[in-house]
Formats: C-alpha cells, structure tokens, sequence
C-alpha cells in the first residue's frame, strides 16, 4: 500500500509546474474562514459546525460540513519573516500523507498556505503528558520521527543559528525589548555552533522542526501535524524537540533522553550525549526567539492566551539561562 502511495506522490510531483518562490502573497487582511470555504465548494448553510482550535500563527478551525470533519487553516501573511516555506510545506505534507505520516490534504492555497485537511480523531500528546512521558511512547514517537527523517530532501533549509540571528538583528534595529540575558545565551550558541557546524552539515537531512506535543497525534501508528518549518536541517533538534515537547522549560530526564537516542541511533555514547544536549539548547533559544518574531509582526495573540509574547519571551529565555553554566 505504501509503494503505490508512493508511487501517486511522485506522479503528483511530476505532473505538477515547478513553484515560482517570487510569487508574494497577497497582503491585506486574511480571508475569512467561511469565503474560503464557499470558494472550495463548501457553502457556509451547509456548515453543521465550526470551531476556533490551537494555532498561535494562523488562524485554526475544526470544522464539520457536508458529513465530514476537517481542520482548516487561514495561514499567517508573515510566513517569511518566521523562516516558513509554503512550497517546501506542501511538497513535505504530500510525501506525509501518502507515507501514512501526516493528514489527507483537501486543498492547498499557494503562495499564501490556507491549508484543509481531513480531521484525524485522536488526542496530541499535549493533552496526555503522563502517557507521553514513558518509554513506550516515546520508542513509538521516535519510530515515526526515523520515517520522517527518511522522506526524500528538499531544497528549503533550516538553520536555527541563522534563524535567531536573523530575528535578534531586526529586534535590534527595532529597538524591540531584549531580556538581558541574550548575549550570555548568544555566546553559548556560538559555541554549539562551532562545535557541530561541520558535522550538520554533513548530516542533514529532512526534518519536523516542530515536534511540540500539540502537534504529535497518539495514534497507531503516530501522526504528526503542523509542517510549517519543516527543513533540511540537524536530526538531532528533532530529537531535542521530544526532549522538551511537553514544555521548553522542562526537558525529561536523562533516562528518557537516552531511550530517545537509543531508540534512533541504535547506541548511546557521549557524542550523541551531548550533541542532544547542545540541541536542546537550541531549540529551547529558538522557541524564545519565536516569541521575539511574534512581536516584530505584531501578530495579536487570542483573548484567552493568558500571557503575552514579552512575557512568553522572557520566560522561556529566563529559564533557559538559569542552565547554562
């Protein structure tokens, strides 16, 4: 069944026109969830029930019409400024879908990424952090992450280095408010960089880069959602992701961070050690730097999100400080 999935996937790839990347988006306020709909043959009397679900980016919605569940999402204008690739997320959810990886596609809007799945009915590992936080989970979550990571390369790349200095930059030419910790932070990734800059490049490959609990569905086999960074990049920040997916300010313990890598690799040893390690550095500084990327597009957060993007910041950056010796 896989072959031929395989097999529709790359007849799809090859039938369909090269993507133009210099095409922008249209700017302006997003479409409205029930005018993207009408477009795509669902009228909103047929509509039976709408949703607003998680997404601090886009705007997200758990939809019922016509008899079937969907999940629709009215992308963010400000893909670039976060390092998304639309075209490099497509190509990626297709190989996903037909390799049983990620959701059935129902349509996808290109350059802008408004995006309709088929609803899959099962709990994120979010909702369920004490099932999550066990061996057997996350031999199951690793499984699906070496699938992943098996799916062909693209050209879009994703460096978190580059990433962060990129954001810290336009902060500072902002003038936008910086925990003071930054540069002490900044310091230690220079160091992580130097010490495995050579050795990513060597061994990147096509990765997640977003392996959040929220977006790691418990089924059988695992699912994963929300493709928006996918990349080439550094194997081992998807597995620092597992490491702190249930909270960037909470890594698991030892024991847990050695099932993952034993799981992946086969064998625990000190490189693989502490090149988790440093990666979990990275992505916990990443996801601090996203907050900061957040307040430069000025993106507003829900009514009921109970924090701002200065205090999401500063937390994550605070905590994330107070470990680095």
């Amino acid at each position: 069944i896989e072959q031929e999935r395989w097999v529709r996937w790359f007849a799809e790839e090859i039938s369909s026109p090269p993507p133009d990347r210099f095409i922008e988006p249209e700017t302006g306020p997003r479409p409205d969830v029930f005018e993207y709909l009408e477009n795509l043959g669902y009228p909103a009397d047929r509509v039976e029930g709408i949703e607003r679900i998680r997404g601090l980016t886009n705007e997200n919605y758990s939809i019922r019409v016509n008899g079937e569940e969907l999940v629709v999402r009215i992308a963010s204008p400000n893909a670039a400024r976060l390092g998304i690739d639309r075209f490099a997320e497509r190509t990626v959810m297709r190989a996903a879908e037909v390799t049983g990886l990620g959701p059935q596609i129902v349509h996808y809007s290109l350059p802008h990424g408004h995006l309709v799945t088929r609803r899959i009915r099962a709990e994120p590992f979010e909702e369920t952090p004490e099932v999550y936080r066990s061996e057997k989970t996350l031999e199951r979550v690793v499984a699906a992450v070496k699938r992943i990571h098996a799916l062909p390369p693209i050209e879009h790349r994703f460096d978190p280095f580059a990433r962060i200095e990129r954001i810290l930059e336009e902060a500072e030419q902002r003038d936008l408010h910086r925990p003071a910790s930054l540069p002490r932070l900044i310091a230690h990734m220079q160091r992580i960089r130097a010490r495995w800059g050579e050795s990513t490049g060597r061994d990147r490959t096509l990765c997640h880069n977003d392996l959040f609990a929220g977006n790691i569905l418990n089924t059988d086999p695992i699912r994963i959602v929300d493709w928006e960074f996918v990349g080439m990049g550094d194997p081992y920040f998807d597995l620092a992701t597992l490491v702190v997916s249930c909270g960037e300010s909470a890594p698991l313990p030892r024991p847990f961070q050695d099932t993952i890598l034993e799981a992946y690799a086969g064998r625990i040893d000190r490189e693989g050690r502490t090149r988790l390690v440093d990666m979990v550095f990275m992505v916990r500084l990443h996801a601090g730097c996203w907050g900061l990327a957040q307040q430069l597009a000025e993106r507003p957060l829900p009514v009921d999100a109970g924090f701002t993007y200065v205090e999401y910041t500063d937390d994550v950056l605070h905590a994330l400080d107070n470990g680095v010796g």
